[in-house]
């Protein structure tokens, strides 16, 4: 996206900060994964493990329904379609330019 930025300045950082929100609901649910392995038996939250688990699952779940809703916005256009507007978008600066 930082390589289309000049055709599309404000929509691409739009869409960049939106994937960096989605990178941070992914990962705080990875984190969230890595925790579930320490309250598992004989791990270090062991003794834990029933007052740790639901509460991670709901974390998590919240965080899985966020990044479903970003990534909805973010992939709602099909790959090609994409390309094709990126070419277009291209195309047109490349006329404005030798315009110049």
């Amino acid at each position: 996206m930082e390589l289309i930025e000049p055709l599309w300045p404000r929509v691409t950082r739009a869409w960049s900060e939106e994937a960096q929100r989605l990178r941070n609901q992914l990962g705080a649910c990875q984190d969230l994964s890595v925790l579930t392995g320490f309250v598992a038996p004989r791990q270090p939250l062991a003794a834990w493990r029933s007052r740790l688990t639901p509460l991670i699952a709901a974390r998590r779940e919240r965080h899985l329904k966020n990044a479903a809703r970003l990534a909805g916005r973010l992939f709602a256009e099909k790959p090609k379609a994409f390309r094709r507007r990126i070419a277009a978008l291209w195309r047109a600066r490349e006329r404005r330019t030798a315009k110049k």
